[in-house]
């Protein structure tokens, strides 16, 4: 035989297609907004060290539209931060769900007042609050929030999720079937096939290859199309996308399946994932494509770290074992949550490694770290220790210094290569060249990226050394911010509602603020992706028609702090 299957403990694990429960819920839940949804993103999108975990629901480029509530239920929890969902609603629904809103421009007055409220009682702008369940009752169609663009909201959307109320598990939106047109079948653009061991060779080569793709209407071929010679344990990737009616934005689908030789051996489905999981997205894709070239390349073998539990079925944790000669049919298919599919249906031969070519040797390393256990490495001043489970799979860990960069307290650390992710937080440790005397709390770690320059990584001055906690492989080195924020005044003299300021640090990052206003502290909202922070004039706090004192303090990363004055009438 040229090609084995192997079974392993995971292999062939079926699920059930449709959980019941969302058959029943199809037939309460109304559209979150008024209008015809149309997407910007979908269920399971690649995103930067998680998946896309709802929908994202156009609003027309503008804020304000308004939101409903999608079912009976109540608020459980409401949730203001400067970054990530911004300003957010989570309602429990009777039927067993949770449903979420996010990146809002504000509640409805009730919820608003609420809010402000506790916002001022705990003198914070963040803040995650829990009502009690009788608090805030709503019905389907109650209006609950107007929409917006406050977080990491790129653009005014509605971020929307649909969760197991249980276990908070999201659950694709889209199979609960909202009325959304899309009859375009998933686009598949490139494949990619990678060599899995030392004797794996593609096409007379040790390194991984990729293939162009050409086709449409769901049929797909390679272009030239031609039989791929191979050797060894072998891997497949897959570049691909979807696309849904009305909207030229990029989706996610929500299946990919592998057959050899007709033989499902790889599925995977978006249906519903953990959040406790969603950092295996690293793994399940080309990480190195994807840092390399912003490319999502999904892989349809498993690493032995990959925990993900969206796999449905896999002999042999997806990979190909090729000897002997034959020639095998490698079949993908790919489908969207609306059942419009494509496939592309190619040949592998094995091809044994040919007289005189020598077996591929691994590159130098410094040390080898298996998977599953707890490493470590040291030289000089530099310690790394990475606790199990942080790698997904055995790595050949590599290690180098450099001189010093201008303005710098250390070495210039390789500490491997940014193209290899890391699951969990692993601890560095410096101990720098040398140390400004009474600066010590200023030092911090820098990674070295070439477009960006140094980019500030934080860190623990302990006396002797730098302490740095990171879940990024690169270039390190130990750096100073004595630098205090800035803070510039944007409207203060003219306007009539609210304050704006442009507040920015050059390094480290602002850390925290605190504006007062007569002695007492006020509301500044904060919009770091624009660096803005806003005073609203609040008629019930503050007494108008007399004279104010306001306060701005604005500290960063390395507790260098910033200070504003200003009187003002209102």
């Amino acid at each position: 035989m040229s090609f084995i299957f192997r079974y392993s403990l995971i292999s062939c694990i079926i699920f059930t297609a449709i959980n019941p429960r969302i058959v029943q819920a199809q037939k309460i839940f109304r559209s979150p907004i008024s209008h015809q949804i149309k997407l910007s993103a979908n269920f399971g999108e690649i995103r930067k060290g998680h998946f896309h975990s709802g929908i994202d629901i156009k609003t027309g480029g503008t804020t304000g539209k308004n939101i409903y509530a999608v079912a009976d239920g109540y608020i459980n929890r409401i949730n203001v931060s400067a970054n990530g969902f911004g300003k957010a609603i989570y309602i429990t629904h009777p039927n067993g769900y949770m449903t979420v809103y996010a990146h809002l421009l504000r509640f409805s007055p009730d919820i608003e007042a609420y809010v402000k409220n506790q916002q001022y009682e705990q003198k914070s702008f963040q803040v995650t609050l829990y009502p009690d369940k009788n608090e805030f009752p709503v019905r389907m169609g109650d209006i609950i929030a107007k929409s917006g663009n406050s977080g990491g909201s790129l653009g005014p959307h509605l971020h929307f999720e649909i969760r197991h109320a249980v276990n908070q598990h999201p659950v694709n939106p889209l199979l609960f079937h909202f009325k959304i047109k899309d009859n375009i079948n998933p686009i598949i653009s490139k494949i990619h096939l990678y060599p899995l061991s030392k004797i794996s060779h593609i096409d007379s080569s040790y390194e991984k290859k990729m293939y162009n793709v050409t086709g449409n209407n769901g049929y797909y071929k390679l272009d030239p199309d031609k039989i791929i010679p191979a050797y060894g344990i072998i891997g497949v990737g897959i570049e691909t996308l979807d696309y849904l009616n009305g909207s030229w934005n990029k989706c996610a689908v929500l299946s990919i399946e592998m057959k050899v030789d007709d033989k499902v051996v790889y599925r995977h489905e978006m249906r519903e994932f953990s959040y406790s999981e969603t950092r295996y997205v690293n793994s399940h894709i080309d990480y190195e494509e994807k840092i390399r070239n912003g490319n999502n390349v999904y892989q349809t073998f498993i690493a032995p770290n990959d925990q993900l539990s969206i796999y449905n079925e896999s002999v042999n944790r997806g990979r190909i074992i090729l000897n002997g000669t034959n020639t095998h049919k490698i079949t993908l298919l790919v489908k969207d949550v609306h059942g419009n599919r494509s496939e592309i249906i190619f040949n592998i031969r094995s091809v044994p490694t040919l007289p005189g070519t020598s077996i591929r040797e691994s590159k130098d390393y410094s040390v080898l770290m298996p998977y599953n256990k707890d490493n470590s490495f040291s030289h000089k001043g530099f310690s790394i220790n990475i606790p199990a489970g942080s790698l997904y799979d055995t790595l050949c860990f590599s290690y180098a210094e450099a001189p010093s960069l201008p303005g710098a307290f250390s070495p210039l650390y390789f500490v491997h290569n940014s193209y290899t992710p890391l699951h969990k937080y692993c601890t560095i440790l410096i101990t720098p060249d040398s140390v400004p005397e009474g600066l010590e709390s200023k030092l911090l770690a820098a990674m070295v990226n070439g477009k960006e320059g140094l980019i500030p990584a934080g860190g623990e001055w302990d006396g002797e050394k730098l302490i740095i906690r990171t879940r990024n492989f690169g270039k390190y080195v130990i750096a100073i911010d004595t630098v205090k924020p800035e803070i510039e005044p944007v409207n203060i003299r003219d306007s009539k509602t609210m304050i704006r300021f442009r507040i920015t640090d050059d390094f480290s990052g602002i850390k925290s603020y605190t504006g007062m206003i007569d002695g007492k502290w006020a509301l500044f909202e904060y919009d770091p992706k624009n660096d803005l922070l806003v005073y609203r004039f609040d008629k019930d706090r503050l007494t108008q028609n007399q004279q104010h004192v306001l306060e701005l303090k604005v500290t960063d990363d390395r507790d260098n702090t910033a200070v504003f004055t200003y009187d003002f009438y209102w």
